[in-house]
């Protein structure tokens, strides 16, 4: 174990380096500068109350558990981006936002809830998290970004909230271990290659609001034996 040093000016912190067993934020911090925890091992690292928004701030860095302020509103942009190692983290009730890529490549995730109030998850939101098992997503959520959860291959069960509107290209390709996804009855269209490569998907039922299934929506879904409900959609990809 070696000795932990941070560099902060005012509120904000800018740096931390080193290594620990546990980490503890310094009270008083209100803000994480970007890349302030690359590359920085730890078993467990605790954020202070007073954090509102986090922004890149552990973005690869080699930390296991990340205890979060329920103070926390906004996990920003590639905030825990390439955290290879992070198995544990509890997102906040009072979290409205989670931004692109904040979870992308965070192989060692296995389950996650993200809470009520949160509207929408943007691209590539947990893109490559290979041994995300469960995900809940709450019934306020009204958008799906594209590639969302993109090679998340043993993901085994989704279910979408039924108030969500859209969802973007390609955001459930490459979830090869889903058997089974039920579609919302707010969507009226399914992107293009939405659910490609999901090869243990075995059925769909396709809802009467869908109007339009685009191009290589189910591609590649090599175990899908029964698609219900599409005798009301107007308009199927080639």
């Amino acid at each position: 174990m070696s000795e932990v040093t941070f560099k902060i000016e005012g509120t904000v912190l800018k740096k931390c380096e080193g290594s620990a067993d546990v980490i503890e934020i310094p009270k008083g911090v209100t803000a994480i500068y970007g890349w302030a925890f690359h590359g920085v091992s730890a078993e467990r690292l605790i954020v202070p109350e007073g954090v509102t928004d986090i922004d890149r701030a552990f973005l690869c860095s080699k930390i296991k558990e990340i205890v979060l302020p329920d103070s926390l509103t906004v996990i920003g942009e590639s905030a825990f981006g390439g955290c290879e190692l992070l198995e544990k983290l509890v997102i906040p009730k009072g979290v409205t936002a989670i931004g692109s890529g904040a979870f992308g490549r965070c192989l060692s995730l296995t389950e996650l809830v993200i809470p009520e109030g949160v509207v929408s998850i943007e691209d590539r939101c947990f893109e490559s998290c290979g041994s995300l098992l469960h995900v809940t997503l709450p019934s306020t959520l009204k958008s799906i970004g594209e590639k969302a959860f993109s090679h998340c291959e043993k993901l085994e069960e989704l279910h979408i909230p039924d108030g969500v509107e859209s969802i973007g290209k390609c955001a459930f390709e490459n979830c090869e271990s889903v058997k089974a996804i039920n579609m919302p009855t707010a969507l009226s269209e399914i992107s293009a290659s939405c659910f490609s490569e999901c090869k243990a998907l075995q059925k769909i039922v396709i809802p009467e609001n869908i109007k339009k299934i685009n191009v290589g929506a189910f591609a590649g879904c090599s175990s899908l034996a029964i698609i219900e409900g599409l005798d009301g959609v107007a308009q199927i990809g080639s």
